[in-house]
Protein backbone atom coordinates (compact mmCIF):
# COMPACT_ATOMS: atom_id res chain seq x y z
CA UNK A 1 0.00 0.00 0.00
CA UNK A 2 1.36 3.66 -1.01
CA UNK A 3 1.67 6.39 1.77
CA UNK A 4 -1.05 8.39 -0.34
CA UNK A 5 -3.42 5.03 0.44
CA UNK A 6 -2.29 4.47 3.97
CA UNK A 7 -3.48 8.23 4.98
CA UNK A 8 -6.69 7.87 3.49
CA UNK A 9 -7.14 4.36 4.85
CA UNK A 10 -6.07 6.22 8.25
CA UNK A 11 -9.44 8.41 7.59
CA UNK A 12 -11.85 6.81 5.59
CA UNK A 13 -14.08 9.45 5.24
CA UNK A 14 -13.46 11.89 7.47
CA UNK A 15 -12.97 15.56 6.29
CA UNK A 16 -11.14 17.72 8.96
CA UNK A 17 -12.51 20.37 10.64
CA UNK A 18 -12.24 22.75 7.73
CA UNK A 19 -14.21 20.10 5.66
CA UNK A 20 -11.55 19.77 3.73
CA UNK A 21 -10.00 16.48 2.53
CA UNK A 22 -6.90 15.09 4.44
CA UNK A 23 -4.02 15.88 2.14
CA UNK A 24 -0.45 16.87 2.61
CA UNK A 25 0.45 17.05 6.63
CA UNK A 26 4.62 18.30 5.71
CA UNK A 27 5.87 19.50 2.83
CA UNK A 28 8.75 21.12 3.99
CA UNK A 29 11.63 22.43 1.03
CA UNK A 30 9.45 19.48 -1.00
CA UNK A 31 10.10 18.92 -4.79
CA UNK A 32 8.30 15.70 -4.50
CA UNK A 33 4.71 14.86 -3.95
CA UNK A 34 3.88 11.62 -1.90
CA UNK A 35 0.18 12.12 -0.89
CA UNK A 36 -3.16 13.81 -2.48
CA UNK A 37 -3.33 17.55 -1.84
CA UNK A 38 -6.17 19.95 -2.09
CA UNK A 39 -6.04 23.10 -4.73
CA UNK A 40 -5.07 25.42 -2.02
CA UNK A 41 -2.18 23.16 -0.24
CA UNK A 42 -1.00 22.37 -4.06
CA UNK A 43 -0.62 26.79 -4.85
CA UNK A 44 1.38 27.02 -1.63
CA UNK A 45 4.16 24.77 -2.29
CA UNK A 46 4.93 27.12 -5.89
CA UNK A 47 6.29 29.38 -2.60
CA UNK A 48 9.23 26.57 -2.45
CA UNK A 49 9.99 27.82 -6.06
CA UNK A 50 13.74 29.46 -6.10
CA UNK A 51 14.00 33.09 -7.24
CA UNK A 52 14.88 33.41 -11.03
CA UNK A 53 18.59 33.95 -11.54
CA UNK A 54 17.30 36.49 -13.82
CA UNK A 55 16.54 39.17 -10.97
CA UNK A 56 20.01 39.07 -9.65
CA UNK A 57 21.20 39.56 -12.97
CA UNK A 58 19.59 42.40 -13.71
CA UNK A 59 20.33 44.41 -10.59
CA UNK A 60 23.63 44.13 -11.66
CA UNK A 61 25.41 46.94 -13.32
CA UNK A 62 25.34 47.23 -16.81
CA UNK A 63 28.61 48.27 -18.02
CA UNK A 64 31.18 46.91 -15.23
CA UNK A 65 29.81 43.75 -14.96
CA UNK A 66 27.92 43.05 -18.21
CA UNK A 67 30.58 39.84 -18.74
CA UNK A 68 29.77 38.48 -14.86
CA UNK A 69 26.28 39.24 -15.59
CA UNK A 70 25.85 37.05 -18.58
CA UNK A 71 27.96 34.28 -17.06
CA UNK A 72 25.38 34.11 -14.29
CA UNK A 73 22.55 33.87 -16.41
CA UNK A 74 24.10 30.88 -18.59
CA UNK A 75 25.05 28.95 -15.61
CA UNK A 76 22.37 29.12 -13.62
CA UNK A 77 18.87 29.57 -15.22
CA UNK A 78 18.80 26.00 -16.71
CA UNK A 79 19.00 24.39 -13.61
CA UNK A 80 16.29 26.52 -11.79
CA UNK A 81 13.98 26.26 -14.85
CA UNK A 82 14.72 22.58 -14.63
CA UNK A 83 13.96 22.28 -11.06
CA UNK A 84 10.60 24.45 -11.70
CA UNK A 85 9.93 22.12 -14.28
CA UNK A 86 10.12 19.01 -11.97
CA UNK A 87 7.70 20.57 -9.14
CA UNK A 88 5.31 21.73 -11.83
CA UNK A 89 5.14 18.09 -13.00
CA UNK A 90 5.08 16.75 -9.41
CA UNK A 91 2.28 19.51 -8.92
CA UNK A 92 0.53 17.69 -11.97
CA UNK A 93 0.96 14.52 -10.90
CA UNK A 94 -0.25 15.37 -7.34
CA UNK A 95 -3.39 16.74 -8.63
CA UNK A 96 -4.64 13.83 -10.93
CA UNK A 97 -3.87 11.79 -7.98
CA UNK A 98 -6.41 13.57 -6.01
CA UNK A 99 -8.90 13.64 -8.66
CA UNK A 100 -9.50 10.40 -9.24
CA UNK A 101 -9.03 9.59 -5.76
CA UNK A 102 -12.63 12.06 -5.18
CA UNK A 103 -14.21 9.96 -7.79
CA UNK A 104 -13.66 6.73 -6.33
CA UNK A 105 -15.56 8.04 -2.61
CA UNK A 106 -18.51 6.43 -2.05
CA UNK A 107 -22.03 7.96 -2.67
CA UNK A 108 -22.20 8.79 1.02
CA UNK A 109 -18.73 10.41 0.97
CA UNK A 110 -19.69 12.56 -2.07
CA UNK A 111 -22.81 13.97 -0.43
CA UNK A 112 -21.37 15.37 2.41
CA UNK A 113 -17.81 16.85 0.87
CA UNK A 114 -20.29 18.54 -1.59
CA UNK A 115 -22.39 20.29 0.48
CA UNK A 116 -19.76 21.57 3.48
CA UNK A 117 -17.08 21.46 1.58
CA UNK A 118 -14.92 24.80 0.39
CA UNK A 119 -12.11 23.02 -1.48
CA UNK A 120 -12.45 24.32 -5.06
CA UNK A 121 -10.91 21.44 -5.87
CA UNK A 122 -13.20 18.74 -4.70
CA UNK A 123 -16.14 21.41 -5.69
CA UNK A 124 -14.97 21.48 -9.38
CA UNK A 125 -14.69 17.41 -9.64
CA UNK A 126 -17.97 17.03 -7.63
CA UNK A 127 -19.55 19.38 -10.07
CA UNK A 128 -18.83 16.67 -13.13
CA UNK A 129 -19.87 13.84 -11.35
CA UNK A 130 -21.53 11.12 -13.11
CA UNK A 131 -24.02 11.54 -10.21
CA UNK A 132 -27.13 14.30 -11.14
CA UNK A 133 -27.83 14.30 -7.39
CA UNK A 134 -24.10 15.14 -6.60
CA UNK A 135 -23.61 17.55 -9.33
CA UNK A 136 -26.67 19.41 -7.62
CA UNK A 137 -25.43 19.13 -4.13
CA UNK A 138 -22.04 20.83 -5.65
CA UNK A 139 -23.71 23.64 -7.33
CA UNK A 140 -25.52 24.23 -4.21
CA UNK A 141 -22.24 24.81 -2.23
CA UNK A 142 -21.62 28.39 -1.67
CA UNK A 143 -17.99 28.29 -1.54
CA UNK A 144 -18.51 26.71 -5.32
CA UNK A 145 -15.81 29.15 -7.72
CA UNK A 146 -18.23 31.86 -9.37
CA UNK A 147 -16.87 30.85 -13.17
CA UNK A 148 -18.40 27.39 -12.62
CA UNK A 149 -21.46 28.66 -11.49
CA UNK A 150 -21.43 31.68 -14.57
CA UNK A 151 -21.16 28.43 -16.91
CA UNK A 152 -23.81 26.80 -15.73
CA UNK A 153 -26.22 30.07 -15.18
CA UNK A 154 -25.62 31.00 -18.59
CA UNK A 155 -25.73 27.07 -20.09
CA UNK A 156 -28.96 25.68 -21.84
CA UNK A 157 -29.92 23.38 -18.89
CA UNK A 158 -33.16 25.25 -16.64
CA UNK A 159 -32.26 23.36 -13.57
CA UNK A 160 -28.62 24.26 -13.51
CA UNK A 161 -30.05 28.22 -14.21
CA UNK A 162 -31.93 27.82 -10.94
CA UNK A 163 -29.10 26.10 -9.28
CA UNK A 164 -27.15 29.18 -10.15
CA UNK A 165 -30.17 31.37 -9.62
CA UNK A 166 -30.02 30.14 -5.98
CA UNK A 167 -26.26 30.34 -5.36
CA UNK A 168 -24.91 33.66 -3.51
CA UNK A 169 -21.75 33.02 -5.33
CA UNK A 170 -23.04 33.14 -8.58
CA UNK A 171 -21.89 37.00 -10.31
CA UNK A 172 -24.16 39.79 -10.26
CA UNK A 173 -24.37 40.11 -14.05
CA UNK A 174 -25.13 36.19 -14.89
CA UNK A 175 -27.81 37.13 -11.84
CA UNK A 176 -28.99 39.97 -14.32
CA UNK A 177 -29.38 37.61 -17.10
CA UNK A 178 -31.82 35.00 -14.95
CA UNK A 179 -33.88 37.55 -14.36
CA UNK A 180 -35.55 37.76 -17.30
CA UNK A 181 -35.91 34.07 -17.65
CA UNK A 182 -39.92 33.11 -17.96
CA UNK A 183 -39.26 29.95 -15.83
CA UNK A 184 -40.64 31.19 -12.28
CA UNK A 185 -38.26 29.15 -10.05
CA UNK A 186 -35.18 31.19 -11.89
CA UNK A 187 -36.80 34.54 -11.44
CA UNK A 188 -37.79 33.68 -7.53
CA UNK A 189 -34.32 32.83 -6.96
CA UNK A 190 -32.66 35.51 -8.53
CA UNK A 191 -35.25 38.14 -6.55
CA UNK A 192 -34.03 36.02 -3.24
CA UNK A 193 -30.66 36.26 -4.21
CA UNK A 194 -28.47 38.54 -1.71
CA UNK A 195 -26.01 38.84 -4.50
CA UNK A 196 -28.09 40.36 -7.16
CA UNK A 197 -27.71 43.80 -7.87
CA UNK A 198 -30.35 46.34 -6.90
CA UNK A 199 -31.64 47.79 -10.04
CA UNK A 200 -32.66 43.92 -11.32
CA UNK A 201 -34.13 43.91 -8.19
CA UNK A 202 -36.31 46.78 -8.32
CA UNK A 203 -37.09 46.31 -11.66
CA UNK A 204 -38.06 42.55 -10.35
CA UNK A 205 -40.25 43.37 -7.86
CA UNK A 206 -42.15 46.55 -9.44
Amino acid sequence: MSDMEQHFAQTPEQPNSNGLVPSFENVGAATSINRAASLDEIESLLSFLPPLPAEEVKNLPATQHAGKAESLQVKTEPAAFDEADLLLQDLDRAIGETIEKIKGWDIERKRLEARQTTDALILETLSRDENPLIRTLAFCNPNTPPEHLQKIGRGENQWFQMLAANNAATPSEVLDDLSVSQVPDIKQGVIGNPSTSPVTLHKLQN
